[in-house]
């Protein structure tokens, strides 16, 4: 019996980004707004949440900090440079600056101090989201997403709209998705997707393991020293990954491009799969379990799996081409 092999292990959990019961209020803000509600935060090392607003046409922001007595919260507060504004219906929340003198992170490495952020918006909402070295929630929401998170961690849950993320060493979770664009960039971030409804999928990542499961639509990634998992696609997908093995799992439903560089490329289908195959590698393995007419000439098998179907490419370069039935 073959089991189903992944790529990767699961995301360990990220930090909750909800504050302890003993969190320490410093801020508590609530801002009156119309249509077209647009919020900018740019706050560092925060774990921030953004979520449904539970009074129609309002902003809700609370910043509260744990890690640190009641008497001194207020003193983190002004260390963290917390500031809110209002510009007709655009909230922006800011906080210390990266580019401030050193002394600031050599404050910041000595207290034990957490800033939790949580920010409640209208749907639909334009949100423009930068947390370095903090981490983010995005939940339950509709509108457009901007967002960047280096050097944290990323979770982004039942979204509709466009996306645009760029983590670095940032692992980021992504589940129940649905939009026209879904655009990802990341650097030894390990990515995780689930249940992704989007006409346009792009990913660029390096150096952390990629997963795929459910995606709808368009496929497209490139990885660079990255595993990379892709199950259960419905869409066109076209994958190149460099220097990383790659496995996909699942009937071949549109017109599918897999290539690696310098390492494998595994499918599995089921044994019913029907596919134009096009595939080269140093070897190329197909399992028995499939009926295939075309040309076997090494390194290249060219032909029609189980009568034919979708085009199936598959090509790598100095590496194996295996094929197996799931």
């Amino acid at each position: 019996m073959t089991g189903r092999r992944p790529v990767s292990s699961p995301l360990p959990l990220m930090p909750d980004p909800a504050p302890p019961s003993n969190a320490a209020s410093v801020l508590a803000q609530e801002f009156k707004v119309s249509k077209d509600c647009s919020v900018q935060v740019d706050v560092p090392e925060a774990r921030t949440r953004l979520r449904p607003a539970t009074t129609p046409g309002r902003v809700s922001v609370d910043v509260t900090i744990s890690g640190t007595s009641d008497a001194s919260a207020d003193t983190v507060a002004d260390h963290m440079g917390l500031a809110t504004r209002q510009v007709q219906n655009t909230i922006r929340i800011v906080g210390a600056s990266q580019e401030q003198a050193p002394a600031w992170w050599r404050w910041r490495r000595r207290t034990d101090a957490q800033v939790y952020l949580d920010v409640q918006v209208p749907s639909p909402v334009d949100a423009s989201v930068r947390v370095p070295g903090g981490t983010l929630v995005v939940s339950g929401l509709e509108g457009t997403f901007d967002l960047t998170v280096p050097g944290g961690a990323v979770r982004l849950q039942q979204l509709s709209g466009p996306v645009a993320l760029q983590a670095r060493r940032s692992p980021v979770e992504i589940e129940k998705i649905e939009g026209p664009r879904l655009s990802l960039r990341s650097a030894a971030a390990p990515m995780q997707l689930t249940d992704i409804d989007s006409s346009e999928l792009t990913i660029e990542a390096a150096a952390a393991p990629v997963t795929i499961q459910k995606a709808r639509g368009t496929c497209q990634v490139e990885a660079h020293a990255a595993p990379v998992s892709l199950t259960d696609l419905s869409g066109p997908c076209r994958a190149v990954v460099h220097r990383g093995p790659l496995r996909f799992e699942g009937p071949v439903r549109a017109k599918t491009s897999l290539t690696t560089i310098a390492d494998a490329l595994s499918v599995s289908l089921p044994s019913s799969s029907g596919a134009a195959l096009d595939a080269t590698g140093t070897s190329v393995r197909l399992n028995e379990a499939f009926s295939f007419a075309g040309n076997r000439q090494a390194p290249r098998l060219q032909g029609a799996l189980n009568g034919g179907g979708p085009a199936l490419t598959l090509r790598a370069v100095r590496g194996t081409v295996k094929c197996q039935a799931a």
